[in-house]
């Protein structure tokens, strides 16, 4: 999916799908944030999303959801900007 979106600029991250700790790999991503007026996209599953995203619940984020971050990595935090589904997809794309 990322390689369709982003093509050759996506990264797949596969300690993200297995390895030792994918939870912990996933919030250092999250927390890291990215360089100075670039945003970083991590396209994943919603259960992942459900285990790190606590304030939400089934089936609150839907296949095709966006769920937009602010990480704040001085206090290993983060906020829910927005969540984007379906309907606000398909009003941007009218823009």
């Amino acid at each position: 999916t990322a390689s369709l979106a982003f093509g050759d600029s996506a990264v797949v991250v596969t300690p993200l799908l297995r390895g030792e700790h994918p939870m912990r790999n996933l919030m250092k991503l999250i927390l890291d944030g990215s360089p100075e007026k670039h945003n970083r996209v991590l396209m994943t599953h919603q259960g992942t999303l459900y285990r790190i995203l606590t304030m939400f619940r089934r089936p609150e984020i839907r296949e095709g959801d966006c769920v937009i971050l602010r990480p704040d990595g001085e206090t290993g935090t983060f906020e829910v900007v927005a969540k984007l589904g379906l309907a606000d997809w398909e009003r941007l794309a009218k823009l």
